[in-house]
């Protein structure tokens, strides 16, 4: 009667866990023997960075590379991917107070507003300048009036362009609510800085929404041994190279509805500013395990694995700035920064594998995933906007200043997951 074997490679992150069940007269030299895919859901936290929760794919292969049937190699190749990520959104009023945004770097001009309930009617005014980096220049002055009375309202706004950026002004007056607003803003390829002011009544609303999202992934082509202890228990030691690959973009995106009580009628176009950043982490090392599998039945085993490593790894980073003033769409590039390391990591995995009467091969498994170092941003503010106040009026003045930088730092990222492997043999 032929001896069946239960081979269980544990293999890599995603916990790829792939068994093959196989007669042993039928082994080979280099014969492959299966390969399996594994779904199922994986978290990843990293500290107080992010914590996310999503779906997880893997592959795997495994071949008997000699004719040793008391202890023989494998040569086993795993891959898997895991995603996460979150999403957050608030809205707010914009209240009498100046609301100010600049993120990172201000462009050299200046933006004066001003709004004013006068004994007839409400007023705002605009002032905006600006030098870009290339040396264009370019001006907007604006001012609206609205008398007290019903149905008197004035909602406009301007745009001029110059070789590396451009500004922006937009005023509304409401002499039935008794409002009064001002915005202005500029950019060139340095940064952008936008201003707004006014005695609202519920007119603008400005929604702030946060976009982070986590890619990882992990690769490992293993030689391993496998020793039958007993009829029942079987070890199979492994080393071999392993790559990993660790991926993050954040987008926070800034979206002005001015006049926005106006509903689609608002003659108005939405203000949209985003500030992106993105962060990847390559890994080159090995490691080094083993695996422990125990045979039930001949239809059910059950397995532990472990494994430990030493990678080195390049971090790279990438900011950029996105202005959209009532249609004129305009990227701003950022800092780049990069940072080279060195990372432990470690693994411990568990399976259950059974093997069905038509012989389908089943894997439920989970695993506990350690990397050391494993990079993120880290943002520092260093100066403020310029911003003057006189009566009813206020201004913000750049030259260039830079307001936050960032540098990567790195810290420890957890990882764990369930999953459901399917095995196929050839």
């Amino acid at each position: 009667m032929k001896s069946q074997f239960f081979v269980l490679a544990m293999i890599c992150s995603g916990s790829v866990a792939h068994s093959q069940t196989f007669d042993q007269d039928l082994l080979s030299p280099f014969s492959a023997l299966g390969s399996g895919v594994t779904f199922g859901f994986a978290d990843m936290s990293q500290s107080d960075e992010f914590n996310v929760t999503g779906p997880s794919v893997g592959f795997g292969l495994a071949a008997k590379i000699d004719s040793d049937d008391v202890a023989p190699f494998y040569l086993e190749w795993s891959g898997s991917w895991a995603w996460g990520s979150n999403f957050t959104s608030s809205t707010e009023m914009q209240g009498s107070d100046a609301y100010v945004y600049a993120p990172r770097r201000s462009p050299v001009g200046t933006i004066d507003l001003s709004t004013e309930i006068s004994a007839t009617g409400p007023t705002a005014a605009a002032a905006v300048q600006i030098t870009d980096n290339s040396g264009d220049t370019a001006t907007i002055f604006s001012s609206a009036f609205s008398p007290f009375g019903t149905g008197n309202s004035v909602a406009q706004f301007a745009t001029t362009m110059t070789d590396a950026g451009g500004i922006y002004a937009a005023l509304t007056t409401d002499g039935e609510a008794i409002t009064a607003t001002s915005y202005g803003g500029m950019f060139d390829s340095t940064g952008v800085s936008f201003m707004g002011t006014g005695n609202e009544s519920n007119t603008t609303t400005i929604t702030t929404t946060v976009e982070d999202n986590i890619k990882f992934s992990n690769q490992v082509l293993y030689l391993s041994k496998r020793f039958s202890l007993d009829e029942n228990w079987i070890l199979s030691p492994k080393i071999g190279p392993n790559y990993r690959s660790f991926d993050r973009s954040n987008t926070t995106r800034t979206t002005i509805n001015i006049d926005g009580n106006r509903g689609s009628d608002s003659s108005i176009p939405t203000v949209t500013m985003e500030d992106n950043w993105k962060l990847n982490g390559k890994y080159y090392g090995a490691v080094l395990g083993a695996g422990l599998t125990r045979k039930i039945n001949d239809a059910w085993s059950i397995n532990f694995g472990a494994e430990a490593g030493l990678t080195k790894f390049n971090a790279k980073s990438e900011t950029m700035e996105l202005v959209n003033f009532a249609g004129s769409a305009s990227a701003i590039p950022g800092e780049r920064k990069s940072l080279n390391g060195t990372s432990r990591v470690g693994r411990l995995t568990g399976a259950l594998t059974h093997v069905a009467e038509n012989g389908a091969i089943i894997v439920f498994g989970g695993y506990l995933d350690y990397m050391s170092d494993v990079p993120y941003l880290q943002f520092e503010t260093v100066g403020s906007p310029n911003i003057t106040t006189a009566g009813s009026s206020v201004g913000l003045s750049g030259n260039g200043d830079t307001y936050r930088t960032h540098s990567i730092q790195k810290k420890k990222m957890i990882g764990s997951g369930l999953n459901l492997s399917i095995v196929f043999l050839f």
